[in-house]
Order: C-alpha cells, then structure tokens, then sequence
C-alpha cells in the first residue's frame, strides 16, 4: 500500500502545492487578461457622471409633452423672500425690476414677479407679484402706476424703462 500512495500523487508529499495534471492554473497573465477583457467595455472606461449625462441627453429627445410653461427668471437684488400682498397698492407710481415672466394663455396676460427699487418708497426690496397686459422682460426695471387694489394687483399703465 505505501507503493500505491506514492504513485498517486495526491498523495506525494507537497502535492497541495503542484497542480495536478490536466488542470490550468491561474497565474498572474490569466488574471491580467480577465482585467483587460473587463476594461474593453463602453460603461466601464467612462466615468458615470458621463454615463448619466449620455442618457439623460438621449431621454431629452423623447419628451412626451411640451413644457407645462415658459418662465423667463433673473437673479433677484433683494435680499428678501417673496411675500404676496407684501406691497400695499394704493393707484401709485413706482419703480419696480421683474424677477420672473411668464405668459398666461388662457388668462391671456403675464404674470411678473417683481421687487420695488424706488429709493423713496417706503416698500423698496419688497419681492411681490402683479399682473399685467403690457409686455415687460424679467431683468429689466420699469417705472409704473399700479391699481389701488392689493387683492388684485394689477400694473394700469408703464411710462418708461429705466
């Protein structure tokens, strides 16, 4: 039986060590080559910031509806927060800059979101908004008479850009 066991060699002492015939063992070029295989792919070579970026510009494209509405937006100065009904409106002229536009279709007229730069005016950087058929364009500043009513605020007439 000790003629058997060192015939085998499983049995061999150090056996644990070598491979047995037929068998591949791994070495450093196999597993370098599975890394080189893996590194190939399109997804992988690129960060996915820019994956992202490829798919969402490939999802644009295929928009379902339009945009629910068109809003024109500009920084505003004021360090305020919008507060509506903030400006009192009693039929006075003032010096306002818009904020924001945006067209109301069915309403037909614009809706501004404006701050008052009046120097004089006791609600200077007050940010509130009003409604209006004349055309104004968010980031300019317009000196006008509003309504006398706060609840509806309304611009009656523009004189000028400023």
């Amino acid at each position: 039986m000790a003629t058997e066991s060192l015939a085998d060699p499983r049995r061999e002492p150090g056996a644990a060590r070598r491979p047995l015939e037929g068998t591949r063992q791994k070495s450093r070029q196999d597993g370098q080559a599975r890394r080189d295989h893996l590194a190939r792919g399109p997804l992988v070579r690129q960060p996915p910031q820019q994956v992202a970026d490829r798919l969402a510009k490939s999802s644009a494209g295929n928009a379902v509806r339009p945009p629910l509405a068109h809003v024109k937006v500009r920084r505003k100065k004021s360090s305020r927060q919008e507060e509506r009904g903030s400006v009192a409106l009693t039929g006075q002229r003032m010096t306002i800059r818009i904020i924001t536009d945006q067209w109301l279709p069915v309403q037909k007229m614009f809706v501004y979101k404006y701050e008052v730069v009046s120097q004089r005016s006791q609600y200077c950087g007050f940010v509130d908004r009003i409604f209006s058929e004349h055309l104004l364009s968010a980031g300019h500043t317009y000196s006008v008479r509003v309504n006398d009513d706060s609840k509806r605020p309304w611009i009656t007439k523009m004189f000028r850009e400023v």
